[in-house]
């Protein structure tokens, strides 16, 4: 390492000291005063030969200064309307005391479900047969659903027949 080192002195030695040209401005020379600032301050380097990130600028002062201004805030309208609030309160209480009480009437119960009511929910092309899904079940021309024999199946109707009469139902969308 030592032999580097001391190459390197003796290269250095060697070489004539590089000429420094200093320009001066159009106006002329500047004095101290007025020599402008270009960029931020020159930052120092450790001793990893990094330059240390500048740190950036905290919130926090400015949180506290708006959490503190909002607790003034409201302070201040408190101290200053609670006064004007509390005979509206108590008008408003007496006013809901007078008042006599309304009691509805109970909820008519839900008509219950016909067991035997079908719901068309679907009818698809399977390779030119056509199916029908009736409450979620998957029927084809011929079948039963509940008593009922499926007559004819259309794009977006079925024909059911029970006891001679014909019933028609239709896709709901």
């Amino acid at each position: 390492m030592s032999i580097i080192h001391d190459a390197l002195k003796k290269v250095q030695e060697q070489q004539p000291e590089p000429k420094r040209f200093e320009l001066e401005p159009l106006g002329g020379p500047v004095t101290p005063r007025e020599q402008p600032k270009v960029g931020p301050a020159p930052r120092k380097i450790t001793a990893s030969g990094m330059a240390p990130a500048p740190k950036p600028k905290s919130p926090k002062g400015r949180l506290v200064f708006l959490f503190a201004a909002l607790c003034a805030a409201a302070y201040i309208t408190y101290t200053q309307y609670s006064p004007q609030i509390a005979p509206l309160k108590r008008s408003i209480q007496s006013m809901a005391r007078s008042v006599p009480a309304v009691t509805l009437p109970a909820p008519s119960p839900a008509p219950a479900a016909d067991p035997n009511a079908l719901k068309l929910e679907g009818v698809m092309n399977n390779n030119g047969a056509m199916l029908a899904l009736i409450n979620g079940k998957i029927y084809e021309t011929g079948s039963e659903v509940n008593g009922a024999k499926i007559v004819r199946i259309e794009e977006n109707t079925v024909t059911l027949s029970r006891d001679g009469e014909e019933e028609v139902l239709q896709v709901r969308r």
